[in-house]
């Protein structure tokens, strides 16, 4: 009986660890954004800033890309990154209706 609740208790941090690891691929390498920022989003309980980009079906986890500043982030800048791809671009839209690209690097890197 001893062993049992060893080995299961090894498969559930096996499992805690590839889902972690799963989602981790899932928001960085397979779900491309590519559009214009519509609404700003921090969730509770922890308030995480995150970002509703149009045409995506994820919300884009600003917390978790350096380079990008929630506080300066504005409604109709872009975000663009593609399936597979290890950074994402951030246009930032100035006064005179030019764009500024700014490489973002994921935070594992």
């Amino acid at each position: 009986m001893k062993y049992w609740n060893l080995i299961f208790f090894a498969m559930a941090v096996m499992l805690l660890i590839s889902w972690t690891i799963y989602s981790e691929i899932k928001y960085h390498y397979l779900i491309p954004y590519d559009g214009v920022i519509i609404e700003k989003k921090q969730i509770p309980p922890k308030n995480m800033p995150d970002l509703v980009v149009k045409g995506t079906k994820e919300i884009f986890p600003t917390w978790k890309w350096e380079g990008i500043d929630f506080d300066s982030v504005k409604l109709g800048d872009s975000i663009s990154k593609k399936k597979y791809e290890l950074n994402a671009y951030y246009f930032r839209k100035l006064n005179d209706g030019r764009y500024i690209k700014i490489k973002l690097k994921y935070w594992t890197q």
